[in-house]
């Protein structure tokens, strides 16, 4: 089979990127490639999200769609860092705690969480790894992995009753993952701590897969059903900003120009 080399110069690229950030010509001299090659193949890397420029140093350094392909591991830390303006924003807005929920390798990770300024909040758990079942971050997650991969998952994980409510059958927290779903979006009213209500929506990744879950939570007297769909609506929202962020390279620090 024939070699492109025009492909193989790209990934030779990308690999040593991810060996070393360097910027143009460190990387021309390390690769033996011309340095217009170079900054050419990297400028359109940078465009596609797959490197990202610092500002000060001119050094590439793997994208976010590098990161998420990789699974690198500082991937997390800048999935926070992008979203953290957009989450604060929500947060601010609606007045009640918010989180960001990751799904990696499937666990639920806490992305970034940010209670509520209220005397009268709810306290969300570091750990997820117990109450996934129950929450509805968790459940926007779990709805979005495939079957075989979530029968694994809950085959594996104890389905604590926390309350009355909570569902402890896998049949049941079936039926319910599947309305997320359908519906789009998560409401877990009293299963995870009574008088506690919840609601969650997905975040895409750049290929339109479910790898994140936004969520707002406070007590049942500001969480009504009657504010529930507003809520969904500023969920939705703040996703899509938040996708947006996460495809984009900030420009605060000089790093979407590509130099030289």
């Amino acid at each position: 089979m024939p070699e492109i080399h025009s492909v193989r110069k790209c990934l030779e690229i990308l690999e040593a990127v991810v060996e070393e950030p360097a910027g143009t010509r460190a990387l021309a001299q390390r690769l033996g490639l011309n340095p217009t090659c170079v900054h050419n193949i990297a400028g359109t890397l940078v465009a596609q999200g797959y490197l990202r420029q610092e500002g000060g140093t001119r050094r590439y350094l793997p994208g976010l769609k590098l990161l998420l392909l990789a699974r690198h591991d500082d991937y997390l830390s800048l999935l926070s860092s992008r979203a953290a303006t957009t989450v604060r924003k929500l947060a601010t807005r609606l007045g009640e705690s918010i989180m960001l929920a990751a799904l990696d390798h499937h666990r639920v990770l806490r992305v970034d969480y940010i209670p509520s300024s209220h005397a009268l909040r709810v306290q969300e758990p570091e750990d997820l790894s117990t109450v996934v079942h129950c929450t509805a971050t968790g459940k926007v997650l779990l709805a979005a992995m495939p079957p075989a991969d979530r029968e694994r998952y809950l085959s594996e994980t104890s389905l604590k009753a926390f309350t009355p409510r909570t569902a402890v059958s896998r049949e049941a927290l079936n039926e319910q993952l599947d309305a997320v779903s359908r519906n789009g979006f998560a409401v877990v009213d009293g299963e995870l701590a009574e008088g506690v209500v919840a609601i969650a929506v997905p975040v895409k990744n750049p290929w339109g897969r479910t790898m994140a879950a936004i969520g707002a939570s406070g007590p049942s007297v500001r969480l009504g059903p009657s504010k529930q769909d507003g809520i969904v609506q500023m969920l939705q929202a703040t996703a899509e900003q938040i996708q947006q962020d996460w495809r984009e390279v900030p420009d605060a620090s000089g790093e979407g120009e590509v130099r030289k």
